[in-house]
């Protein structure tokens, strides 16, 4: 829970305990966290002491989360002043709140690569909103947004998009790309004889898709 409150850059300076019980009860459901009122009235009454030890500490103690976290708390993320030319940021759909604004202060030129769709990591913290979010900020900046959509796959064969296309509407692939082979096939069957369907390991050159 620490970890995600973290991730979030929540002011917890600020918060009260009943402010508290309301983030936890947003991240319980969110996250889909069974805990019982009493257990989270308990963690309520602790946050704040355990965010402030993390500050505390942080010349002795630092984890994954306290590299991103920290630095937003010690006031060495600064939006006027980035520092570095151009970042390209791949996979941006998994960021959380704190890596973003890291990101956006870090330079004045920013280009993301990301996919809404493959977003899951969630359960780290990983803002639902993370892409919108990113477009929504570059915009407002001099040199504005250009959008460039990347929608036609290099890797998929060319007997994958009518099974996609009714959920990806826009999804295409490389006029080059092979034809390929699509077997489909019930769990029982293929835990019986996989070979029909994973194909001949003896043989380099046997590939088949699953689907």
């Amino acid at each position: 829970m620490v970890g995600l409150i973290k991730a979030d850059l929540i002011d917890f300076t600020s918060l009260e305990e009943s402010d508290w019980y309301e983030h936890l009860e947003r991240y319980c459901a969110v996250h889909g966290i069974e805990a019982k009122d009493s257990l989270k009235e308990t963690t309520a009454v602790a946050l704040t002491p355990i965010l402030s030890q993390c500050i505390e500490t942080a010349g002795r103690f630092i984890d994954f989360d306290d590299m991103i976290w920290l630095p937003h708390q010690l006031n060495l993320v600064d939006s006027n002043k980035p520092t570095i030319p151009f970042v390209l940021v791949d996979e941006a759909q998994d960021l959380n709140v704190g890596q973003r604004k890291i990101i956006l202060s870090s330079a004045s030129r920013i280009a993301i690569v990301a996919d809404e769709r493959q977003a899951v990591y969630g359960f780290q913290g990983a803002d639902v909103d993370s892409v919108r979010n990113f477009e929504e900020a570059l915009s407002k900046r001099n040199l504005g947004l250009i959008r460039l959509p990347l929608n036609e796959s290099r890797r998929c064969p060319q007997s994958l998009v009518p099974f996609v296309k009714p959920i990806v509407s826009d999804f295409a692939v490389y006029h080059t790309n092979v034809e390929g082979n699509i077997y489909l096939s019930k769990y029982a069957d293929l835990t019986k004889n996989p070979h029909p369907y994973l194909g001949d390991p003896n043989d380099p050159k046997s590939r088949v898709l699953i689907v």
